[in-house]
């Protein structure tokens, strides 16, 4: 019974979240929401609201719309690239704080917390060490059903932070300095020891004294974030070395979790060639999904949608969110790039409770990005294609659902190299229809998927280098 009453509360809740389905639309950038260098955007100094912040690591919302976000290093002179402004003498020596920044995009300030009150009395002070890059740093974000912010850092403190007075709530030492933590839906805590995770601790929302459980036998390498279903049952920890593993209890947090799959290990990014996905991030959608994105600016550099109810198959992705490792631009800041909508290194994100926004702490995009999702019945004229000034436009299929065949157009303004090809929703390679040279015109390409099975399947168009990609759905 009681299990019967938690699937119906899941149907109702996605149905009153308007999520009976994945959604469909398109993602747009909104803007650099935070930003620390005027060599970030295109804006320069002026869209500069939180001096000298850069390397952004994690990022989390607050139940009043305000942003917590923190640095892999203390802020930096822009000029110089020496750590300044958090200063702190101890003894003698100085310190530089790497803060947790509160920003209110109503008001465009910040709090800058630097100390943290612990309960029972005491002070932690979140400081570097001596040296200028000591990297005594934020580890990822997360926010817990209560609205508490929960913060990893890698001295291996984990804090539960109240969102409004900014007091600690709990402290958890573990030593281990894990990634992204991770929070289900009655509040329970998943830490990783490490970016080397070997194993994970559970924490219980009321007692953070010792491990309520902890997940053992982890060997995934570079492990920098961590995600939870809501029940709890499914643990994902990324891995650099390839796909997302996943861990199962079948009791939740009661149980005794097992590895049982690792989910993209490889992609096939051409017609001959298979990748390891290279994961750092692992983040739950209000819709069930969860979404996964590449480790910094390697292939096959993608933000992917999963869904556990259909076998972890890929049935969106934020395409609008565009890698800057996928255009033939040239950087023009150390580790940067001009035009801000770009990812290179996402090293965590947060959903809204909507989930019509999106959240990316860049780490060498010097902050935090707002990209905001655009339904397919909201979509006005021009937003329905992707323009590459001067050399391509792309425009979306249609139909779309489609049975059998669907068009997919595109215009060249100039003569160019074109290839298309298609893939199904594990990446793996369609066919490849153009790969040659084209005169500047209009084309339409006919993709007949008579011997196909039904579901998701993306296109990529590349011109002279320069990629445009789409998703149509194939229902029989």
């Amino acid at each position: 019974m009681q299990k019967l009453f938690l699937c119906l509360f899941a149907v109702i809740l996605l149905v009153s979240l308007g999520w009976t389905q994945p959604p469909q639309g398109v993602w747009e950038f909104d803007s650099l929401i935070v930003c620390g260098y005027t060599t970030a955007t295109n804006a320069g100094a002026a869209a500069v609201n939180i001096k000298g912040f850069r390397n952004c690591y994690s990022v989390t919302l607050a139940p009043d719309g305000k942003i917590w976000t923190g640095a892999y290093y203390p802020r930096r002179n822009e000029a110089t690239n020496e750590a300044a402004y958090d200063s702190l003498w101890v003894n003698g020596s100085l310190f530089w704080l790497t803060p947790i920044f509160v920003f209110d995009p109503a008001t465009g300030t910040y709090d800058s917390i630097g100390f943290l009150n612990l309960p029972g009395g005491g002070v932690d002070t979140l400081r570097a060490g001596a040296s200028k890059t000591s990297a005594v740093s934020h580890r990822g974000m997360n926010t817990d059903p209560d609205g508490n912010i929960i913060m990893s850092y890698n001295t291996g403190n984990t804090y539960k932070i109240n969102y409004q007075t900014h007091e600690v709530i709990a402290k958890y030492a573990s030593g281990g300095g894990g990634g992204r933590p991770a929070v289900d839906a009655a509040g329970y805590v998943y830490q990783m020891d490490g970016v080397f995770a070997t194993k994970v601790d559970i924490l219980d929302p009321l007692d953070w004294t010792s491990p309520f459980n902890t997940i053992t036998g982890i060997s995934a390498g570079v492990t920098r974030c961590m995600e939870v279903s809501p029940d709890g049952k499914n643990v994902y920890i990324c891995s650099q070395s390839g796909g997302v593993h996943h861990y199962y209890s079948a009791d939740g947090v009661f149980g005794t979790y097992a590895l049982v799959d690792t989910i993209m290990a490889t992609v096939q990014i051409n017609d001959t060639t298979s990748v390891p996905f290279a994961t750092n991030l692992a983040q739950w959608h209000p819709a069930g999904l969860l979404w996964i994105a590449s480790y910094d600016d390697v292939n096959p550099r993608e933000i992917w949608a999963l869904d556990p109810d259909q076998n972890y198959m890929v049935v969106d992705s934020l395409e609008e969110l565009e890698f800057w490792g996928n255009t033939s631009l040239t950087d023009t800041t150390p580790g940067g790039y001009a035009q801000p909508k770009y990812l290179r290194a996402v090293r965590d994100a947060y959903f809204n409770a909507a989930g019509d926004e999106f959240y990316a702490a860049e780490f060498y995009g010097y902050g935090v990005k707002k990209y905001i999702f655009i339904p397919a019945t909201s979509i006005k004229p021009g937003q329905d294609k992707k323009v590459v000034p001067g050399l391509f436009t792309l425009y979306r299929n249609y139909p779309n659902p489609f049975n059998p065949s669907t068009t997919i157009p595109f215009e060249l303004h100039k003569s160019a190299h074109v290839i298309l090809r298609i893939y199904d929703s594990l990446g793996r390679l369609i066919g490849t229809y153009y790969d040659q040279t084209l005169n500047a015109g209009m084309y339409n390409f006919t993709f007949d998927a008579t011997n196909l099975a039904s579901g998701n399947y993306y296109f990529k168009l590349t011109v002279d280098h320069k990629v445009a990609t789409g998703r149509m759905m194939l229902l029989k």
